[in-house]
């Protein structure tokens, strides 16, 4: 399947296989080599240059989700559909190493929740597995064989430490010692990412949460609402994490756990984030799900995107696209080679793999888009019976002289306050603080009840 990119990237080359769903992809530190982790009962090493297949590792699992590299690049680390984690040799392929991600009691409560999901997807007409998977509930024990896994893994900067994410928590384990740590406060752990300066570790979950803590004291620093998913970064300098917000992007400052960037492009949720290691450009992949949307009932109806976007970390523009035929699994394969400007993706559906060559410059010489405004504001509403003087004070609120008023209907929305922000660079922000006022007849409330979400004050 031919991919279609914009000006500054160029194709590389396409790997003729795995043909089976990429969860991951993961450069070697010297750049030469690409491991992947896919539904292929193997891990694959392929030459970062010429994209052919050096070497297979099998592993009879359904579902291989990690396959990364120790900073040293000695040794690959993996993680799959069991309760182990498995260290190799990636030039021979040997086992180095078998670890006990968690303990078999734990492995058999997570069974056991996961059959009583399956019990509950058999009842009803679609039964999607963990992974994402879309699957029918006739072919639920075939699809979701998986009761036991680890997804997450990532190694600590120095090597000397590797965290992992499951069903009970994250953990870190001390390459010295044979007992993981358990860091409390994340639970059905997607992915997990240690910050380059080794601070931090983050990590996403099913419960739809971003969760960030200091590997200082082992504990909890941040929980961040988010949206669940496998998508997940940090920036080279290690302030910032960047994780899926719906079909948005976030950005965090890891220090504060704050929200500092809200972008805006893609229309599903972006499944995988990775930065260029001089922190310049960031990426951002798509793919297609399903989700409901509210009008006189409830429908099903299908997202989907099928752009990786390159945006600039310096005005958080978009200045690049590669467009592909997308994936509608959770995970996704995106990385950026540690020592050129190359860019690793899934491919073709996830199945194959692509490396794209980066012209930086002409990434970063393509004209920004009008200056951009964006707008945010603050409802604060006035709530009560009707004919107490909820007008009368939304008058002097807003700067206007007291005056008796009729009974208000439906609603009026007055201005209280507004700003222009100069956010960074050429960005700019409109802020609101608006005022309702809610018309207190009982026939009203009903209709207002269905507003209040939306309300600050």
């Amino acid at each position: 399947m031919r991919s279609q990119a914009s000006a500054g990237l160029k194709l590389q080359w396409t790997s003729d296989g795995p043909h089976e769903w990429i969860a991951r992809l993961s450069w070697s530190p010297d750049g030469r080599e690409i491991a992947s982790a896919s539904k292929a009962r193997g891990i694959h090493l392929w030459d970062a240059q010429s994209g052919k297949l050096r070497l297979t590792i099998p592993l009879p699992r359904y579902h291989i989700y990690s396959a990364v590299w120790s900073p040293d690049g000695t040794v690959l680390a993996s993680s799959q559909d069991d309760r182990f984690i498995r260290l190799w040799n990636p030039k021979t392929g040997e086992m180095i190493r078998e670890i006990e991600a968690y303990s078999q009691a734990e492995a058999d409560t997570q069974r056991q929740r996961r059959l009583e999901l399956l019990e509950k997807l058999r009842k009803k007409a679609i039964a999607p597995s963990r992974t994402g998977e879309p699957t029918g509930a006739d072919d639920a024990d075939e699809v979701v064989p998986n009761y036991v896994s680890v997804m997450g893994l990532a190694y600590s900067p120095s090597g000397g430490h590797l965290a992992w994410g499951d069903e009970f928590g994250v953990r870190v384990w001390f390459t010295s010692s044979s007992a993981p740590v358990v860091l409390r406060g994340q639970d059905e752990v997607i992915s997990v990412a240690w910050s380059p300066d080794g601070r931090f570790i983050a990590a996403t979950s099913y419960n739809a949460s971003l969760c960030i803590f200091d590997t200082h004291d082992m504990t909890l620093r941040h929980r961040i609402q988010a949206s669940y998913g496998a998508a997940l970064g940090w920036s080279p300098d290690g302030k910032l994490v960047v994780s899926a917000l719906g079909s948005d992007i976030g950005v965090w400052d890891a220090e504060s756990g704050q929200l500092v960037r809200v972008l805006e492009g893609h229309t599903a949720h972006p499944r995988a984030l990775t930065f260029s290691p001089d922190g310049t450009l960031l990426a951002s992949k798509a793919g297609s799900h399903s989700g409901d949307i509210e009008d006189a009932g409830k429908t099903t109806v299908l997202f989907t995107d099928n752009r990786v976007l390159i945006w600039r970390t310096d005005t958080w523009n978009v200045c690049g696209a590669i467009y592909d035929p997308p994936g509608g699994y959770i995970h996704a394969g995106l990385a950026f080679s540690p020592t050129s400007p190359s860019l690793a993706m899934s491919a073709a559906n996830d199945k194959v793999i692509k490396v794209w060559r980066l012209d930086r410059k002409r990434l970063l010489e393509v004209p920004p888009p009008p200056t951009a405004v964006y707008y945010r504001n603050a409802k604060v509403a006035l709530i009560g019976d009707s004919g107490v003087g909820k007008s009368g004070l939304a008058l002097v609120l807003t700067g206007r002289k007291f005056a008796p008023t009729e009974s208000t209907h439906a609603r009026k929305v007055r201005l209280l306050k507004a700003q222009r922000i100069q956010v960074s660079g050429e960005i700019r922000e409109i802020r609101e603080m608006v005022l309702w006022d809610l018309a207190g007849q009982p026939g009203y409330r009903l209709i207002h009840q269905l507003h209040l979400e939306d309300i600050s004050v």
